[in-house]
């Protein structure tokens, strides 16, 4: 169980993604999940919000109406699911407690959204991932997930910002750990979301994939609300494969079909080397299947969280580690990194992941 989990973004239903039902339809295809987490704001509920409400959207009962339709077809594809209670998915619960309406008088999230008993909304959420890692989910308690990945003392996932889609680790004596953001997948034009127009931030629309305890994410675009920059993408389940997955032929750039690694042993053997380039040291952890080829590459240095240097070590971490896991040989994928590689006038590589990939091309355990 939990092998493949599902982590669907902030919807805010009915004022969602026109794509999202085709887009989540061709994921589950896809990565065939076992375990289905809506991370909140499943609807939006704009007419009640405490917050201004656009007269020019539905009224409190036309949403509501609107929203089962899509609610619906939500269940009918994840009949099971764990949402995540959520500030614009309690807002019905919230109006009536502010009334005065007693519990008693309430209905239950089941009933107001007319959904079976397979639908289970938590406060936060803690489960075992397939490689006997917990991992943490909630709606949204800090703008940097990575604050209550260590205060949970174990990986997390969080959605409720919606300009946020991104990976973050942090590594102690006895473990590795990650803060997952999911994005959103909203109709970012709606009127619902025109507080945003004014920001520099905008949203990043996808979901999230955590296989084995290894982190995918498959998102779309980033919303520029100026109709010019980014065009947006028809997410039917046609062209589901030129989505930027992990997975895709488009990162790996390698002419074969796409091949996925699956570990079957969650303790897996690997080797640490340290190395320099400009006078910065950083630490290779190589980890290995069971035919001892390389699949997991996780890169250190003893620069900050949030520095440059700290967060580039992490994006060639999970580079090298999705090439490495696409190939059922790796070694094609070392020799098309190594081509690209940029170098010196000596032929040595002139960057941190020219000169892992040119050392595991030597010896895939990283022997001098």
């Amino acid at each position: 169980m939990n092998k493949s989990i599902l982590i669907i973004s902030d919807t805010h239903i009915p004022y969602h993604h026109k794509d999202t039902i085709a887009f989540l339809k061709a994921i589950k295809k896809k990565y065939k999940p076992d375990k289905i987490i809506h991370i909140g704001d499943e609807i939006d509920s704009h007419n009640i919000s405490f917050h201004d409400s656009d007269p020019d959207l539905y009224n409190a009962g036309d949403e509501h109406q609107e929203s089962l339709k899509t609610i619906k077809e939500l269940e009918k594809l994840f009949p099971v699911m764990d949402l995540m209670d959520s500030n614009h998915g309690s807002l019905v619960y919230r109006r009536q407690k502010a009334s005065g309406l007693p519990r008693a008088a309430m209905k239950t999230y089941n009933e107001y959204l007319e959904v079976g008993p397979g639908w289970k909304w938590h406060d936060d959420l803690m489960i075992k991932m397939s490689n006997g890692q917990d991992c943490y989910f909630c709606h949204g308690k800090y703008a940097n997930v990575l604050k209550v990945a260590q205060q949970y003392g174990c990986p997390t996932v969080q959605g409720h910002y919606h300009s946020s889609y991104s990976i973050q680790y942090w590594g102690n004596p006895n473990s590795l750990n990650w803060g997952m953001q999911v994005g959103c997948l909203i109709d970012s034009d709606s009127l619902a979301f025109e507080y945003m127009k004014t920001q520099k931030s905008r949203p990043i629309i996808g979901c999230g994939i955590i296989l084995n305890g290894c982190l995918r994410k498959n998102y779309i675009y980033i919303s520029t609300h100026q109709g010019e920059s980014m065009p947006k993408q028809n997410l039917s389940q046609n062209n589901v494969s030129n989505l930027h997955d992990n997975y895709s032929t488009q990162l790996t750039n390698l002419p074969e079909e796409p091949y996925m690694y699956e570990p079957t042993n969650n303790r897996r053997i690997g080797v640490t080397r340290r190395y320099d380039l400009d006078n910065n040291k950083f630490y290779v952890n190589v980890q290995y299947d069971n035919l001892m080829l390389p699949r997991v590459v996780k890169i250190f240095s003893d620069m900050k969280s949030g520095t440059q240097f700290h967060d580039m070590c992490i994006d060639l971490s999970l580079n090298i580690t999705d090439r490495l896991q696409t190939r059922k040989n790796p070694q094609r994928a070392l020799e098309v990194m190594a081509s690209a590689a940029p170098r010196r006038s000596d032929g040595t590589a002139s960057t941190i992941q020219g000169i892992i990939v040119d050392e595991l091309i030597k010896s895939y355990y990283l022997e001098n």
